[in-house]
């Protein structure tokens, strides 16, 4: 398992979902998308928790492959709030 450091933030982004109709459709990447908090760096000043769904800017944080799945690596300035 990887481990955020720093001001650094580990998350998986959120799968899309599907309308009732069983069409799936894309996201469209210049949107803000979703993302769940699996790890937070020891220097991250904003009050979220593991487990929280973050709303995050179009375009942000850096691809990270495991052996199981494509995390994303993100800094605080790419949050844009917490889903309640």
């Amino acid at each position: 398992m990887l481990r955020a450091i720093g001001s650094n933030i580990l998350v998986r982004v959120n799968p899309i979902e599907q309308k009732k109709s069983g069409l799936i459709l894309p996201p469209a990447y210049d949107v803000p998308f979703r993302a769940t908090v699996l790890n937070i760096g020891s220097k991250v000043e904003v009050g979220i928790k593991e487990g929280d769904v973050l709303l995050l800017v179009p375009y942000s944080g850096s691809r990270v492959s495991t052996e199981d799945e494509t995390l994303l690596l993100i800094s605080e300035k790419n949050i844009m709030g917490v889903v309640e």
